[in-house]
């Protein structure tokens, strides 16, 4: 098991995900974290001093490098490989910067208007550089050592997390992004080829041996899948901070570290999520590494709060044989406990009853989690219950329901248990036809299908009391959404031809995505229009142009300003010093008034740059509809016609791409 070897103060805050390692000089690694200074945001870089093993007490120096803005993720890699030592990548709310802390210089400084929410450094796919990978509002960047962006792409929200594995088995790295919309989706390169939904905001990904990675959500949940499929998942009443590996137990396999918001850190069997380690910190894990730290080729498993504690642990043989005895002794001693209890139980509480229900007396004390009651009120008790359910969104959903049944008068329930899954589509309701309400917005395309097929793909996905089988030569059926009130229409000619009308993009690109699944179809052309849609994009095109526009004023009013500072200050000193009093005064009345303008102004900035990042979210969400429309290699290919539209500022371009998926 794992054994305490150190222990360190580093006398700053660490804000939470942005502590890592790097080897900066090629050859010692230092600890790196964001963290406040006086006025400004800092970057601290520990480098120990004592290296010797036997020292409880990590001593060293620590260096402070000056962000002056927000820093919203940090990662250290070899950009540049030709350096053969690590680079630190700083992200913020606005730009990259990769700095060279060995020749103390900047490698480059990027500009970045969806901000820079994560960061990753390595291989991505087939590309031959390393690239240090931005995950920021609604879009992924990939930026080579000489700061180009080689590779972009969208999805569907503010990216949250990133990880590179070889996803797939085909010997290149795919990149697992997790993001605010509680989907885990899989990239290689710009091409989408999985995605899982979750039923919360993913906080960090980890990955792990043989195409499996672990992930960890805002509500507590923490898991594994392999590609696809899920192995297993846990879930507490903390939050997961950070993920991590590292081998605990010394047979070579890497287990799953996870930092906790409560200080504790446990480690899990990466098969079965069994606990196998933990221990506690004095507050919240800031971020969790490994590295070598002391001893060269020996690696440490090196913890972080937020309050700068440092603690680091190494295997220990001697310790492993004895946790493995002592946890072998409680997992005996806990199971004698339970089946005593069962038995105790038993015996008071035996009663005839019918083998296939449960009785339960209406005192029992029982723990339920995660469940939605419905208490009617005593004058409205029925011989039936409704509970209203609502999805948010476009969901399969497992419900699993447990009804107590019993007289008025009675004592003792019958409970009864059933579980339905609920189908991607089952907020969606089955209307009449109607050609005059019809919705303007639509998508069309061809598929070499039998009508018989889409009707098995229609009773699969959507909610029908019975099985929807009309009796027409072609397909034409209406539902309306009880979210939204929107209609939602598929027709079918018996010449393969599909249309689908909705006014909602998204929800198109959902049910183009469902049926390409159902049907296995691998490339999908379309051509769609979505007026609606499209004069709300025009808007927010010339909207995001104004904003650019004032903000580039903003700024050179600001800069003009500070040199109109520099000037007052420096004639209130001259009057100062030869006496004129009046004079002084007034200098320092324009100072003080100009100051408020300056405060203003920037008021008048930050408004502008959170209506722009509003703008740009919606921009780069329209290019996810837009891809998911598509299926395959046309899919890719719409997503970078819209790119190209954009970066020419052209939102006529950007229209025609998104309805023929092409220039």
């Amino acid at each position: 098991m794992l054994a305490p070897v150190f222990s360190l103060q580093l006398n700053n805050k660490v804000f939470p995900r942005t502590f890592s390692v790097g080897k900066f000089n090629g050859k010692q690694p230092c600890l790196v974290g964001a963290t406040a200074g006086d006025k400004v945001q800092k970057v601290f870089i520990h480098s120990p001093r004592d290296t010797n093993p036997q020292s409880q007490q990590l001593e060293g120096n620590i260096s402070l490098v000056n962000v002056n803005q927000v820093v919203t993720s940090l990662a250290c890699g070899q950009l540049d490989e030709q350096l053969q030592r690590d680079l630190l990548v700083v992200g913020t709310s606005t730009n990259i910067i990769a700095y060279d802390i060995d020749r103390n210089v900047d490698l480059f400084f990027q500009d970045t208007q969806d901000g820079a929410h994560a960061i990753i450094i390595g291989k991505w796919g087939e590309l031959p550089e390393q690239l240090a990978i931005v995950g920021g509002n609604c879009s992924i960047h990939g930026f080579n050592k000489r700061s180009e962006d080689v590779l972009w792409t969208v999805t569907g929200d503010n990216v949250s997390s990133l990880a590179l594995l070889d996803f797939n088995s085909d010997g290149y790295n795919e990149l697992v992004v997790g993001s605010e919309d509680y989907d885990i989706r899989v990239f290689r390169e710009d091409q989408l080829i999985a995605d899982m939904q979750e039923s919360e905001i993913v906080v960090s990904i980890c990955p792990l041996s043989n195409a499996r990675f672990a992930y960890a959500l805002s509500n507590g949940t923490v898991g594994i899948y392999e590609r696809s499929n899920r192995n297993w998942r846990i879930k507490s009443r903390n939050i997961a901070i950070v993920l991590q590996t590292f081998d605990a137990d010394g047979d070579g396999v890497d287990e799953l570290v996870t930092g906790w918001s409560n200080g504790k850190v446990d480690i899990r069997s990466d098969r079965t999520g069994e606990i196998i380690f933990k221990d506690s910190l004095n507050s919240s894990i800031a971020g969790v590494v490994k590295a070598d730290y002391r001893v060269p080729g020996e690696n440490l498993l090196i913890c972080c709060t937020n309050e700068g504690e440092v603690r680091g642990y190494k295997f220990s043989a001697q310790d492993a044989v004895a946790a493995a005895a002592y946890a072998y002794k409680n997992s005996q001693e806990a199971a004698l406990l339970l089946e005593l209890q069962n038995l105790e139980y038993a015996n008071q509480n035996t009663i005839e009853t019918n083998k296939k229900s449960l009785v339960i007396d209406a005192t029992t004390d029982i723990p339920l989690t995660y469940v939605k009651f419905s208490h009617p009120a005593a004058n409205h008790v029925r011989e039936y219950i409704t509970v209203p359910i609502i999805i948010p969104r476009d969901v399969s959903i497992d419900l699993h329901l447990q009804v107590f049944v019993g007289m008025k008068t009675s004592t003792l329930f019958h409970l009864f248990e059933l579980s339905r899954q609920l189908p991607v589509f089952s907020m969606y309701m089955l209307v009449e036809n109607s050609l005059d309400t019809e919705p303007k917005g639509f998508v069309t395309f061809s598929i070499n299908e039998r009508m018989s097929r889409i009707l098995v793909w229609i009773n699969h996905h959507f909610l029908f009391a019975e099985e929807f089988s009309p009796n027409m030569a072609s397909l034409y059926v209406t539902f309306l959404c009880v979210r939204t009130d929107l209609k939602l229409v598929i027709k079918m000619q018996n010449t393969g031809q599909v249309r689908i009308q909705t006014d909602d993009m998204e929800l198109a690109g959902n049910i183009i995505q469902s049926l390409g699944k159902f049907l296995k179809i691998e490339n999908l052309q379309t051509v769609v229009d979505f007026p609606q849609e499209f004069e709300i994009l025009e808007q927010v095109f010339y909207q995001i142009e104004a904003y650019q526009n004032a903000r580039q004023k903003i700024s050179s009013d600001m800069a003009e300003h500070a040199s109109v500072i520099r000037n007052f200050l420096i004639r209130a000193e001259d009057a100062r010093l030869i006496g004129d009093i009046p004079v002084m005064k007034q200098h320092y009345i324009d100072l003080l008034n100009l100051n408020r303008d300056l405060i203003n102004g920037y008021q008048i900035r930050c408004t502008n740059h959170e209506e722009l990042m509003k703008n740009l979210r919606y921009l780069n969400q329209t290019v996810q509809k837009a891809g998911n429309l598509r299926i395959g290699k046309y899919k890719t290919n719409t997503i970078n016609q819209c790119r190209v539209a954009i970066k020419g500022n052209n939102v006529q371009l950007l229209i025609k791409s998104i309805k023929t998926g092409n220039v």
